[in-house]
């Protein structure tokens, strides 16, 4: 008797937790159910993403039924290599009743909902919101996903949901450059170091190992150009073989990268 309480005890538990998901083709926890009062979703998924940045709050005007639902966009980019950082925003027009929730569900986890303040006392909501969605990168190769993503008014009305799909690519090292103007000058004659790397705007260092020196000094910091490309003019002013070599930190795209070397004979 005691293991048949307990199974029993366990099967409610197990639709407890499926009730905290969308068990609809879109709203949660009901499809088209009005949500009109303080907390009526309260019973719904507790992890939620983060408190969404909101814009154009207003009045909502509950003395007037409200037919025409709130619109979800999303910037998803098709393709990321490092962490994959979107917005998931919504809309609803003005004489509306302000967004209540957006949705989001990615691949094959529970859905997720964000919810928006409302003050029903004052009767104010917000008719415009934002919230910042992160993927991480795979360590290795890459990951394609598939998200869905919808919104609901605080009147009860569920737009569609809409798909977007986009991979996500591990960091990989940048591949770098290098080149000299000449391969020898005389001393004192000018010469140009270049290179051009895969991400405009990144730092570059570029270092030197002089004539008798045992190891390499950081001779310039440069910035790459919208183009990728960096150059650095040097008036060398020893006789012998320099050779210089470029180096990238890394950063959330990219795993730290170094350039090979290149030999200049200042004659």
């Amino acid at each position: 008797m005691k293991r048949v309480t307990l199974i029993a005890v366990l099967a409610l538990a197990a639709v407890g937790l499926v009730g905290a998901f969308a068990v609809n083709t879109y709203a949660h926890p009901g499809y088209g159910e009005p949500c009109v009062a303080s907390g009526c979703h309260a019973a719904g998924d507790p992890r939620l993403n983060t408190t969404p940045s909101e814009t154009t709050p207003g009045l909502i005007p509950t003395n007037t039924p409200d037919a025409t639902c709130a619109v979800a966009a999303c910037n998803v980019a098709s393709s990321y290599r490092g962490d994959a950082v979107f917005n998931l925003s919504a809309s609803d027009n003005a004489d509306g009743w302000g967004v209540g929730y957006v949705y989001y569900k990615l691949d094959d986890n529970p859905v997720r909902l964000v919810r928006v303040p409302v003050d029903w006392t004052a009767g104010t909501g917000t008719f415009g919101c934002e919230t910042t969605i992160t993927v991480l990168a795979p360590a290795t190769g890459s990951e394609a996903h598939i998200l869905k993503y919808w919104s609901q008014d605080n009147y009860g009305n569920v737009e569609a949901a809409k798909t977007s799909t986009f991979t996500v690519n591990a960091r990989t090292t940048m591949p770098m450059t290098i080149a000299a103007s000449a391969s020898s000058v005389y001393r004192r004659h000018a010469v140009t170091i270049s290179g051009k790397v895969s991400k405009p705007g990144i730092t570059v260092i570029l270092y030197v190992k002089k004539p008798g020196a045992s190891s390499y000094s950081v001779l310039k910091t440069l910035t790459a150009s919208s183009t990728g490309v960096w150059k650095y003019k040097l008036y060398p002013g020893y006789r012998g073989s320099y050779y210089f070599k470029a180096k990238f930190a890394g950063d959330t795209e990219w795993l730290p990268s170094s350039s090979a070397s290149k030999r200049v004979y200042v004659k």
